[in-house]
């Protein structure tokens, strides 16, 4: 009887610890399903897509930019329905002293609907500072030239030093900016304002394309 018990509980010990360890896997395989789905990718011209889970893509610009515009005062979109390119311009928004630049789309696809009043704020939020919903086609070729988030980490320090440089070459006279950039700033908001047209399109074509 008591060899009986044993073996039962033995028997259960073993099962439950085959239970336990598929329920992590299972568990596992849900997270990591979630970040997939929920994932956010960001294109080189600084512009970023979520991928919802009806399988739609937000579409926005990232913080580097934001800094950079200051602030949007206008943004000029392309209505539902147009089909879209990865690295085709496709919006214009306006920053501070009204001074404008052209983005690019981040995927190939059909724009399924705008939102041209994004929330505001401090703090970008990648779930409702978006520009754009588009429908995409040619997924896995589009994700091959973006950046995942845990990528993107070291893709915006390199980004900010080759702005560092940029600016520096560019903007020399401005000590200000200079300062900024030195002291670990990301960069002095809103500094588009101070760039001349010759500076926004060395910008636009070195960082946007």
């Amino acid at each position: 009887m008591v060899a009986l018990l044993s073996i039962l509980t033995l028997a259960m010990l073993v099962g439950i610890g085959i239970y336990m360890g598929w329920r992590q896997r299972r568990i596992a395989q849900t997270l990591a399903y979630e970040k997939v789905r929920e994932g956010l990718y960001f294109h080189p011209g600084h512009v970023w897509a979520s991928f919802q889970p009806t399988g739609i893509a937000k579409v926005g610009i990232d913080r580097f930019l934001r800094g950079i515009l200051g602030r949007v005062e206008e943004v000029i979109l392309p209505s539902a329905g147009r089909y879209v390119k990865q690295g085709q311009v496709v919006m214009t928004v306006t920053g501070g002293g009204g001074r404008q630049l052209n983005l690019v789309s981040p995927l190939d696809g059909v724009v399924c609907a705008t939102n041209p009043h994004p929330a505001e704020g401090d703090e970008i939020s990648y779930k409702n500072d978006y520009f754009l919903l588009i429908r995409p086609t040619g997924l896995s070729e589009n994700l091959a030239r973006m950046k995942g988030a845990e990528e993107a980490e070291g893709w915006f320090r390199a980004e900010l030093a080759r702005f560092k440089d940029f600016i520096t070459l560019r903007m020399g006279n401005l000590q200000e900016v200079g300062a900024t950039l030195a002291d670990g700033g990301s960069h002095s908001a809103g500094i588009i304002e101070k760039m001349d047209e010759a500076t926004l399109q060395a910008f636009t074509e070195s960082f946007l394309r």
